[in-house]
């Protein structure tokens, strides 16, 4: 039943509603139990119902209290008025730098991702990464230039962090890489036992609202760029 349902979530709605999820918990007598449906704040309204229904499809809907109704003339006169968000992912991109008998060196392109349909103005980007990887003193391009202005960190900061004004913004479904990450493996080891890479990270920008998580880039992944772009 939940398979049925999350297949049929990317097939309801015009734009799709990205990030809906589930899952079941069995009340341990046969197949009864429990689904949940998570569907997160859309940040592409309105939608409209393309499911071959008679009766809802091509109609927007608004919830009122504990149902839904057709939405008005004037509802989607404001829905489709209402200003476009930016929405913020982090973007990220392995580079093979430099071989050193079994020792290889990779770059980490670490930026923001502007996925909505708004202008990501005055963007923000921090990391924190643990030695022995280490922001790459060269910067982005080599030369020592990264994407976004370096900030002054506080006192006994572990952070690193990028900002702009105004005037620098990442337009809808472009990216602008900020940093770049150094990072070292053995070759020579079990591919399993290739520590993987936590990159803890925030994301802001004016209208969107900050995002702090991690990102874990997998020691296999490093080795199969080093194997296809480095040996």
């Amino acid at each position: 039943f939940m398979k049925a349902m999350l297949g049929l979530a990317a097939q309801l709605t015009d734009p799709i509603v990205q990030g809906i999820d589930g899952d079941c918990i069995s009340s341990g007598t046969g197949l009864e139990g429990f689904g949940f449906v998570y569907i997160p704040e859309s940040s592409l309204p309105p939608h409209r119902v393309v499911l071959s229904h008679k009766d809802i499809k091509n109609h927007y809907y608004v919830r009122t209290g504990e149902s839904f109704v057709t939405a008005s003339h004037a509802q989607l006169e404001d829905m489709f008025g209402r200003r476009p968000q930016p929405r913020l992912s982090l973007s990220k991109e392995i580079v093979f730098y430099s071989m050193d008998g079994d020792y290889a060196k990779l770059l980490i392109l670490l930026g923001i991702e502007n996925l909505g349909r708004g202008t990501a103005r005055s963007p923000f980007f921090s990391i924190k990464v643990e030695p022995p990887n280490k922001i790459f003193e060269f910067g982005i391009d080599g030369n020592g230039h990264f994407g976004l202005d370096k900030l002054i960190p506080a006192i006994q900061s572990n952070e690193t962090s990028y900002g702009a004004s105004a005037s620098v913004v990442i337009h809808p479904e472009t990216k602008r890489v900020a940093t770049c990450v150094l990072t070292q493996i053995d070759m020579s080891i079990n591919p399993l036992h290739t520590p993987d890479v936590v990159i803890n990270y925030k994301l802001a920008a004016e209208g969107a609202r900050l995002i702090e998580a991690q990102e874990i880039i997998k020691g296999v992944d490093l080795r199969i760029e080093v194997n296809q772009h480095g040996r």
